[in-house]
């Protein structure tokens, strides 16, 4: 299974962020969040005192204290939370949220959500988002860069197109999209100035989906930034 690039980065320089938000597929960032354990945690294995892993329907206020109740434990090493929920209630956040500001050195959260907007904006900002992609689709790349040859006219009617819908869905396919095309370039470019390129654009790319979710954003001006500037 292949990590997001930027999580690999981030275990591999040591810079493991305080707490992420895995979005997409519960069961595939589960499967995740135990590899990561397998790596950080001194003789992994189900049931390590040092990983907790909350797999159901909704995360509460009663699994929230659960959660607080490990963080006081003595670790033997690094600590890791995996929860991975349909939805998290507000009481249930704010406890986590609370949390996740008293415990840090060493305390790592791994929240997996279907949707970011399942999730408590109080919290959500407070969580590095990782979009779960595995597997680039067919001619993707070939895709990608045929659209760089266009001409600024023809990106721009392009963009119209899917701007004037309002689909919100389909502009999120598009951002995905690019978001893949860039994960693989990373993952197979062994040239250190596109990838230093790349991985600008992919940073660029995943704040300005958070700029998405605001309620006074505009889209189309977000994505001529991303995919034409």
């Amino acid at each position: 299974m292949l990590y997001p690039f930027l999580l690999e980065s981030h275990i591999k320089s040591g810079r493991l962020a305080h707490g992420y938000l895995l979005i997409g597929s519960l069961k595939q960032a589960g499967e995740i969040a135990g590899q990561i354990a397998g790596r950080l945690l001194e003789n992994f294995k189900q049931g390590h005192p040092d990983f907790y892993e909350f797999n159901g329907e909704s995360f509460g206020i009663s699994e929230a204290r659960e959660v607080i109740r490990r963080t006081y434990l003595k670790a033997f090493g690094k600590k890791i939370f995996f929860i991975g929920a349909e939805t998290v209630t507000l009481e249930a956040a704010n406890a986590l949220l609370k949390t996740m500001e008293d415990f840090s050195k060493g305390t790592h959260f791994f929240i997996s959500v279907s949707s970011e907007e399942k999730l408590p904006a109080t919290l959500c900002s407070r969580l590095v988002k990782i979009r779960m992609i595995f597997e680039p689709e067919a001619g993707l790349a070939d895709y990608w860069r045929n659209f760089e040859k266009k001409s600024h006219f023809d990106k721009m009617n392009y963009l119209k197109k899917i701007t004037d819908k309002k689909d919100k869905e389909e502009q999120r396919k598009i951002l995905d999209s690019r978001e893949i095309y860039f994960e693989n370039f990373l993952k197979n470019s062994d040239n250190d100035e596109q990838r230093k390129t790349a991985l600008e654009n992919l940073e660029n790319l995943i704040f300005s989906r958070e700029l998405m979710t605001e309620p006074a954003a505009y889209p189309k001006s977000i994505l001529e930034y991303l995919i034409i500037t």
